[in-house]
């Protein structure tokens, strides 16, 4: 089974309700545009603060068609400036895409987010790790030697910019996804249960990491996020976030990537063990640049979720050529829940 979309489900994620309403004002289709907001965290010792995040519209966006809108979180120590061919995705593919960007707060500038971290002893070797203490994290007194992120509610923020987003544009609102690299990708596992956990409307579709990991201990895929769809992409020579959960070169542990598919398979009715599936990128790229091994499935889904993992060669941080077209050629797949077809 290939990741490629069909001309049937082109249409049905194309084909959407519409809704009324204008292109902002400050906002250049095609573009990126910085935006900032206010943000009050739930932590009243944190108070209120500025949050910034990057909006892209599509070259063809009108305000009165509802579109899909993909979040993607940076990773540590890195910003939102990076874009790689999301410009040509979103044109192409009539895709809202939104990059918030981390707290530094004391760090000099090594942004991260909060993965639900703060405080915890068992995630690190303690011998072998580096304590990175935020100043949220000193002002809440979230400490521990393990701290390598902010203490702000990232999820909090999340779900407030997706709120404010809903107010000014046209978002089809059952085709939200997130995305990121590193620890963004951690923080994108993080979102969707922690969303519902806070009581929030917003719901994310599909999640797609890029060598990312839950934290030993830390896996948290409850049944109610059952219709959350996740493509997971690892490199097999990563030794920073390991794919099997030994340790990574700088201390930490993580939940092994396989454990982490099958719940996400058991929460969506899955098959209880994966298949290959072949893609059009298969072999594409070399060993430095993330050629592609293959990917296998969890198919079956009671759901209609998707559960796909994908493995290349080569460590962290690359993010090959293809990278975008895979990652769409699985969104196209999952249709809108408000579709006509």
């Amino acid at each position: 089974m290939a990741l490629r979309t069909t001309s049937a489900s082109l249409l049905a994620w194309t084909v959407s309700a519409g809704c009324v309403g204008d292109v902002p004002k400050d906002l250049i289709p095609g573009d990126d545009v910085l935006r900032s907001f206010q943000q009050q965290d739930s932590n009243p010792l944190l108070g209120r603060y500025q949050r910034e995040y990057m909006v892209r519209l599509p070259q063809g966006y009108t305000g009165k068609e509802r579109l899909p809108l993909l979040f993607y979180f940076h990773g540590w120590g890195d910003d939102f400036e990076w874009d790689g061919s999301f410009q040509e995705m979103s044109n192409k593919h009539n895709l809202i895409i939104v990059k918030p960007n981390g707290m530094t707060d004391g760090q000099d500038q090594m942004r991260s987010w909060n993965v639900g971290q703060p405080g915890r002893t068992d995630i690190c070797n303690h011998k072998d790790v580096t304590e990175y203490e935020y100043t949220s994290c000193l002002t809440t007194k979230n400490t521990s030697i393990c701290n390598c992120g902010t203490c702000y509610d990232d999820v909090r923020f999340t779900s407030d910019l997706a709120a404010s987003l809903h107010d000014d544009l046209c978002i089809d609102e059952s085709r939200i996804f997130a995305s990121g690299t590193s620890f963004g990708a951690m923080f994108s596992y993080f979102l969707p249960p922690d969303l519902q956990r806070i009581g929030s409307t917003l719901r994310i579709r599909a999640v797609l990491p890029w060598y990312g990991a839950f934290y030993r201990n830390m896996l948290e895929v409850p049944q109610s996020v059952a219709g959350t769809s996740l493509l997971h992409f690892h490199g097999i020579g990563d030794t920073e976030v390991t794919m099997d959960g030994s340790e990574s070169d700088d201390g930490y542990y993580f939940v092994p990537n396989t454990e982490t598919m099958r719940a996400f398979a058991r929460v969506n009715g899955c098959d209880a063990s994966s298949r290959k599936i072949t893609t059009q990128w298969d072999g594409q790229g070399n060993h430095n640049t993330g050629k592609l091994i293959g990917c296998e499935e969890w198919a079956g889904c009671t759901s209609a979720a998707r559960v796909v993992l994908c493995s290349f060669h080569g460590g962290h941080g690359i993010w090959p050529a293809y990278s975008e077209k895979l990652m769409w050629s699985f969104l196209g797949t999952l249709s809108s829940e408000t579709s006509v077809v």
